[in-house]
């Protein structure tokens, strides 16, 4: 399976992946048979893309790493969590009162981060990918979950003891709270920030420090997180110019994860690009930001085409990509499934790639496999 835009659902295509509301209620099982009749509804309800079995191989299935059920349960106490915050600073902002006590409760939090670490130990070897459907107004929600996870991922690699685990998870999952006291109006806005308001927003990583660094259940770690997450290893970040070893290292674990899961989500105003791409970006025009240790790290354990991805080979062959380990994230296992005409192949084969240096993959193609799914669906 893999994700298509909401827009490219076509009559006879089958759900790859349910759908689910934003308390986690099931609004389409997978399997269902879509009708083009759905996309205006999905859209209306923010969803701008859906997973689709691929008929070419309906058995290839991504492994999650993490359970669907622990993910919307982490994003549910995170939403819990940011509106009892909103109410305290809104009852605050009414008294009068500038500095306020709050105390944030982390039971919940804490017990979820504890299944998050059970689920990636049970997945030592699979590479990660985590291009999930998310709607567009529960963005600083899913992003901060899926930020806390693939930091989670990337300091198990690092050889993290597990009371580290723990402090850089919920350092992570809170890294973006000070957005809380952004307005609306900038936090939302479907396009580019003024630079004016571009300040404001840069604002969230003092706030967020001002929330988290006196709360007695929460580590002095996580507030440090929130506030140099947009520090930069070479300098030149925010909101106080660190570099290199200046920045403390769960810092820096967050700032490579916040920018890989920032670029490969779809926004209102532009689509997220491929993991291929985005981890190109980051090993490329921006290595300049982020700890060099870390960041190679992270590339040896995330996929840049996840499992299920169609994919063009040396020669013009098109395959899906059936398995990814870490270590070796870039060199797949893949089933070829397409001759370079485009005709299927009656007997598909599989290379693992790790072993065939020969064959290259070339680019992430989808088009074709989308050809095929209309076919079947006239």
């Amino acid at each position: 399976m893999y994700r298509v835009p909401t827009t490219e659902i076509r009559t006879g295509m089958r759900l790859g992946k349910s759908i689910f509301s934003v308390n986690g209620q099931v609004l389409l099982q997978a399997g269902t048979v879509l009708k083009e009749s759905l996309i205006e509804p999905l859209l209306r309800y923010g969803i701008t893309s859906v997973y689709i079995v691929n008929e070419l191989a309906p058995d290839v299935e991504p492994v999650d790493v993490v359970a669907e059920e622990t993910r919307y349960q982490l994003q549910d106490e995170l939403s819990h969590t940011m509106d009892e915050v909103k109410v305290a600073m809104a009852e605050a902002a009414h008294s009068g009162i500038r500095h306020f006590s709050f105390t944030i409760r982390t039971e919940g939090l804490r017990q979820t981060i504890d299944q998050i670490i059970a689920d990636l130990l049970a997945n030592p070897r699979v590479a990660v990918s985590l291009q999930d459907i998310r709607l567009v107004d529960q963005y600083t929600l899913s992003h901060s979950v899926n930020v806390c996870i693939l930091a989670t991922l990337l300091g198990m690699e690092l050889g993290y003891p597990l009371t580290d685990l723990r402090n850089l998870a919920l350092g992570t999952l809170l890294h973006d709270i000070g957005k809380v006291a952004i307005p609306p109006e900038i936090l939302n806005k479907p396009g580019s920030l003024t630079r004016e308001e571009a300040e404001v927003m840069k604002q969230h990583t003092v706030l967020g420090w001002e929330l988290l660094k006196n709360q007695p259940d929460i580590p002095p770690t996580a507030a440090v997180v929130a506030l140099q997450h947009h520090e930069r290893w070479a300098g030149g970040g925010y909101p106080h110019n660190l570099s290199g070893d200046q920045i403390f290292r769960f810092s820096r674990v967050c700032a490579i994860v916040d920018c890989y899961d920032a670029m490969t989500s779809d926004r209102i105003y532009r689509k997220g690009l491929s993991p291929a791409m985005a981890l190109e970006s980051l090993s490329g025009p921006m290595h300049g930001f982020f700890d060099p240790h870390m960041l190679l790290t992270f590339l040896n354990c995330i996929a840049p085409w996840p499992v299920g991805s169609m994919v063009e080979l040396t020669g013009g062959r098109k395959a899906v990509v059936v398995a990814a380990e870490r270590g070796r994230a870039d060199r797949p296992r893949v089933r070829v499934l397409l001759e370079a005409d485009g005709t299927r192949i009656a007997t598909p084969y599989e290379i693992d790639l790790f072993r065939e240096r020969h064959v290259e993959i070339v680019r992430e193609v989808h088009e074709d496999a989308l050809q095929y799914m209309r076919e079947l669906a006239v």
